[in-house]
């Protein structure tokens, strides 16, 4: 395997569902011919939830995305949604960087259940209450340019007219949040995160 000198943990995890970079008779002959459907399901939860954490190597980079998009594109195969959604965190990992806080219990809780996603209140001006659908890596970003495009935003321009605050039950504001709420330009890379109540 082409990593094998240069694997970090993160990258042994993401290898033990992609074992090969050139996998013979299929996009991925374990993703089809595992006896074991829950192993496999348990599996790909796995690489979901590492995906959000940590990038891959370089040398891995390249075979892995392959590999997932070959599974998620492929008619008939099985864990095709998951495969994409993996794909999906994968790329926002690479372009943002991981997520820092770790799953609390209930997320990971929802997380082996299959439920990936959660509805979240968003509060806007004029009294307005929009409900997104806010995911593993969702970043303020994803926010901020969903709701403009409601608006018929669409120039990237604009997006940086907007900031999101962060409200919590009593009133008090983290004051990692804090900073990003207080800025005329927010960390687009910080993570809304998908906390479970």
């Amino acid at each position: 395997h082409p990593c094998t000198s240069h694997c970090g943990w993160g990258d042994t995890i993401l290898i033990l569902v992609h074992p090969s970079p050139n996998p013979r008779g299929g996009p991925c002959m374990a993703a089809r011919v595992c006896p074991h459907r829950d192993s496999c399901q348990r599996g790909w939860r796995l690489l979901y939830v590492v995906a959000a954490y940590h990038s891959c190597s370089e040398v891995l980079q390249p075979h892995l995305v392959r590999f997932l998009q070959d599974v998620s594109r492929t008619p008939g195969l099985p864990f095709q949604g998951i495969a994409k959604a993996c794909e999906q965190n994968l790329r926002k990992t690479l372009r943002f960087g991981g997520r820092l806080e770790l799953p609390s219990s209930m997320e990971l809780r929802a997380m082996l259940a299959g439920r990936s996603s959660k509805r979240q209140l968003f509060l806007l001006p004029g009294g307005l209450e929009r409900h997104l659908k806010i995911k593993t890596c969702t970043v303020a970003l994803d926010v901020v340019e969903e709701i403009c495009a409601e608006m018929a935003l669409t120039r990237p321009e604009a997006f940086h007219e907007y900031v999101i605050f962060v409200v919590t039950h009593r009133g008090e504001c983290p004051e990692e949040e804090a900073r990003c709420a207080h800025t005329r330009h927010p960390d687009w890379k910080a993570h809304v995160g998908c906390h479970f109540a």
